[in-house]
């Protein structure tokens, strides 16, 4: 799975996201949305996973998760979408308006938004919430 993962991460194009760090940090986020987890001091990634000796990693739908959420923005850093991913143009329009951020604090709360609270990929077949999580990002700034 640390092959496949890697793949993946590989196919991602350097400006969009291409290291595997980056992906268990999203992760990280992924999972204190899940948990509720409210505190806004988000401490370093190898703190989070070594807490409590590493259970988290333990959790065998760990990786599954992971090469999801790699496939997830392997996706949207692809300029020509078939229909068979479910993500209309005019969505993938928002998205690709929020790489001009100037941070990457934006690919957080997307990852939780089409993560933790729906399945992946569904979020974008709804194009009113996907133009309110983009005003609502790029407000914020």
């Amino acid at each position: 799975q640390w092959q496949e993962l890697s793949e993946i991460c590989d196919d991602i194009p350097k400006s969009k996201l291409n290291q595997i760090d980056e992906i268990f940090t999203q992760y990280m986020y992924w999972l204190r949305a899940k948990n509720e987890i409210k505190d806004t001091t988000v401490p370093g990634l190898r703190k989070y996973f070594e807490h409590s000796k590493y259970e988290k990693l333990k959790n065998a739908q760990v990786m599954k998760d992971v090469i999801a959420l790699s496939n997830f923005w392997k996706v949207l850093s692809e300029k020509e979408l078939d229909n068979q991913r479910g993500i209309s143009k005019e969505a993938l329009k928002y998205i690709h308006c929020l790489e001009y951020m100037p941070n990457a604090f934006w690919k957080y709360n997307l990852t939780v938004y089409c993560c933790a609270k729906t399945r992946i990929l569904s979020c974008f077949r709804r194009k009113k919430k996907v133009k309110r999580l983009s005003a609502n990002i790029i407000y914020l700034k």
